[in-house]
């Protein structure tokens, strides 16, 4: 578990439950947990199935960029190849809006504007190779079957989590 979701964690408890802040944490805190449950699953499902021997996971990897660090959900090591994993687990309708490097979502009828997966990933990327030296391939993956891509993006695949292995 990371700093970060233990402090939300820790934060959510001790407000008191008639904190202005209270629902924003939880909230907050339940996409976290969504979040983690995704990346353990993918974390699982390739170990488990993916023919690679000497194939090395890494979870929730920190790598220097520019004047801080990109995040990275999964990072996949292997002699052959190396691949980021942006990991979502996420439900709704997906739109990747490649003019205007926005993405959004539509769920129960309202559109939720939301961080850019394909921005995430490709900042990822480029942390990976600049650090290590080598060319990185970034796949963006649909950990809950409930998430649809109805608009695609354009530099990298999006690839459900039941398919990952095959991809």
């Amino acid at each position: 578990m990371n700093e970060f979701l233990l402090m939300q964690m820790v934060a959510a408890e001790r407000l008191c439950v008639a904190h202005e802040s209270k629902q924003v944490v939880l909230s907050e805190l339940k996409n976290s947990l969504a979040g983690a449950s995704g990346e353990q699953r993918t974390a699982s499902l390739l170990k488990r199935e993916l023919d690679l021997p000497g194939a090395i996971f890494l979870s929730d990897v920190h790598m220097p960029y520019k004047e801080g660090n990109a995040q990275i959900d999964l990072l996949l090591v292997h002699a052959d190849f190396i691949c980021v994993l942006e990991v979502k687990n996420m439900i709704g309708e997906f739109y990747f809006d490649s003019v205007n490097f926005q993405f959004h979502r539509m769920i129960d009828g309202r559109r939720e504007g939301m961080r850019n997966p394909e921005a995430q990933l490709h900042r990822a990327v480029k942390a990976a190779s600049g650090f290590l030296g080598v060319p990185v391939h970034g796949v963006i993956v649909l950990a809950s079957r409930s998430g649809k891509v109805v608009e695609a993006p354009k530099q990298y695949p999006v690839v459900s989590l039941d398919y990952l292995p095959f991809h």
